[in-house]
């Protein structure tokens, strides 16, 4: 879940890549964030976000969390990258409130009810292995 949310963070903008092609090196974890460096990003993220949620109080200390959880993600070279938004300022609890995650869902896909029967029982009778080659579904490459 929590890569879900950062991923969240992740959404860009023009701005964001301003503030990524900036201080790249800092934000793909290549170099160091020393404390100046991350007031150099703050003050430059504040003025590439100027409506980013929760500006009005300072952040900077969630912001340096963020960045720093950002840094380190991207430095071990994932799949996917990390980036800064207008939500870099939430904490994940402040993201979940803001958009209402993790309020009460009442729909068939996330209010079912509990199962009494137990893996072994459920499984049973299903098969180990499925081919839909042996039923003739799938086609032959074509080319």
């Amino acid at each position: 879940m929590k890569r879900a949310i950062l991923s969240l963070l992740c959404a860009s903008g023009i701005a964001c890549a301003t503030l990524s092609a900036s201080f790249a090196g800092y934000i793909n974890g290549q170099m160091a964030l020393t404390e100046e460096v991350v007031d150099q990003i703050y003050a430059q993220y504040r003025s590439e976000f100027p409506n980013a949620v929760r500006l009005t109080e300072d952040r900077r200390s969630t912001f340096e969390n963020n960045l720093r959880k950002v840094a380190a993600h991207n430095k071990v070279g994932n799949t996917w990258a990390m980036g800064l938004n207008e939500y870099s300022l939430l904490t994940e609890e402040e993201f979940f409130e803001h958009f209402n995650i993790k309020a009460n869902q009442n729909c068939s896909a996330t209010n079912r009810p509990a199962s009494s029967q137990n893996i072994e029982e459920i499984l049973r009778g299903v098969p180990a292995s499925w081919n839909w080659r042996d039923f003739g579904v799938v086609t032959p490459v074509k080319n």
